[in-house]
C-alpha cells in the first residue's frame, strides 16, 4: 500500500474461489493509526512557524547589521556631509509617531532611516503573524513572503548604504 494510506499488509495474499466460482484475491490488512503523522492543520501551522522563525532571524540580522553600520567610521564620516543627516531638516517623530532624540552633529540617526527600517521590519512581521496558518498552504502566498524575506535584508542595508 502507499505510504501514509493508513493500511498495512500483515500477511500473505491468498487467492480463493467464491460461491460463483470467481477468483478473489484476499489481502490481509490492518489499519495503521500512526498518531505521529502530521495532519494538514499541523503541516500548515508548521509552515507558518518556520516562516516566522526565519523572519525573526532575518530581522535580527538586519538589526545587527544596521548597528554595525552605525558604528562604522566611514558611515559616520559620510553622514557629516550628507544633507539628509542634518538636525535642522530631521523629522522630530518616527514613522509610528513616537518622538525622536536628535543629535547636534550630522548623523545617520538624524536621517531617521535606521528607525524607519526597524519599524518597517516590525510592521511586516506583525502583518505576516496576523495571517491564518492555512493562508500559507497556497504556494503563491508562501513564495511571496519567502521572496520578500530574502529581499528584505538586501533592501534595508542598501537603503542605508545608498
Amino acid at each position: 500500500m502507499q505510504s501514509r494510506s493508513f493500511l498495512m499488509v500483515v500477511g500473505i495474499p491468498v487467492v480463493w474461489l467464491d460461491d460463483s466460482n470467481m477468483q478473489v484475491l484476499e489481502i490481509p490488512l490492518r489499519i495503521s493509526c500512526n498518531l505521529l503523522t502530521p495532519t494538514i492543520e499541523k503541516s500548515s501551522a508548521s509552515k507558518k512557524t518556520q516562516l516566522i522563525s526565519m523572519l525573526n532571524h532575518t530581522t535580527a540580522k538586519i538589526h545587527q547589521d544596521l548597528h554595525a553600520l552605525l558604528l562604522d567610521p566611514r558611515v559616520a564620516e559620510r553622514a557629516k556631509t550628507d544633507v539628509w543627516c542634518e538636525k535642522s531638516d530631521a523629522k522630530t517623530h518616527n514613522s509610528l509617531g513616537h518622538p525622536r532624540t536628535l543629535t547636534k552633529e550630522n548623523s545617520l540617526h538624524n536621517s531617521g532611516m535606521v528607525e524607519d527600517i526597524k519599524d518597517d521590519c516590525a510592521a511586516w512581521i506583525t502583518a505576516v503573524r496576523a495571517r491564518n496558518a492555512t493562508w500559507f498552504n497556497a504556494n503563491a502566498y508562501y513564495n511571496s513572503v519567502m521572496s520578500e524575506a530574502i529581499n528584505l535584508k538586501r533592501l534595508a542595508l542598501g537603503k542605508v548604504e545608498l
